[in-house]
């Protein structure tokens, strides 16, 4: 049900069971995190937020717009560990499929919408060395070369900006490029507009996928 209140319209649709034994073991990988040897350096912060976040749900486009919801008992120790995540990353390292230019960097109440304050948290994409990474098994095939370093630029843009708030049981964040296209994302999902269930194929791919799964994709 939780997964129906997500915006319609978006490329990328996923809901884990956070918690579980699984999904434990591959966090950081879905979390878009730094690789694992480097975990070590996120320390406690990591090891907390995966005690705190029960269910998460996503829904994304490209470049990257969407929502994303995490359910927790305690929502602003969730949300604080997450950033303090975040602020531990440093140039080279990885976030949701990107590679970092530079460490993010993170304004607290950055805006407010709805009786809801923002904390801003700003990524800046290293577009040469996410393309080499791409194309470093086509050396010597330009066109390749060329058609892999547009693609990248077209999904992932050169930045990125997530917006994050908590409610009384959940973390959201919403990402976009600036504030005043973003904050249409919150303010349908306040008013529980533009939901996923209003999407008359919704049911019929729904039914198809299992009823409890630790991930559904």
């Amino acid at each position: 049900k939780d997964m129906q209140r997500l915006p319609a319209g978006k490329t990328l649709y996923m809901a884990q069971q956070t918690q579980s034994p699984v999904m434990k073991s591959v966090a950081s990988y879905f979390m878009g995190l730094t690789p694992e040897e480097n975990q070590k350096a996120l320390g406690k912060d990591f090891d907390m937020f995966l005690q705190l976040a029960n269910n998460r749900y996503d829904a994304l486009s490209f470049p990257p717009e969407g929502l994303q919801i995490i359910q927790s008992a305690n929502p602003e120790e969730t949300k604080l560990r997450f950033l303090n995540l975040l602020e531990k990353l440093g140039t080279g390292e990885k976030f949701q499929s990107g590679v970092l230019k530079q460490a993010p960097t993170i304004k607290k109440g950055a805006e407010s919408l709805a009786g809801q304050t923002f904390d801003l948290v700003s990524f800046e994409w290293d577009l040469e060395k996410m393309t080499n990474l791409m194309v470093r098994e086509t050396k010597g095939i330009q066109f390749w070369n060329k058609f892999q370093k547009l693609m990248i630029k077209k999904m992932m843009g050169g930045s990125m900006n997530l917006w994050v708030t908590t409610t009384k049981t959940e973390v959201i964040m919403v990402t976009g490029e600036d504030w005043n296209k973003t904050k249409r994302i919150f303010e349908d999902f306040n008013k529980n507009a533009n939901k996923l269930d209003k999407i008359s194929h919704y049911p019929l791919c729904r039914k198809d996928l299992p009823q409890e799964s630790s991930l559904i994709i």
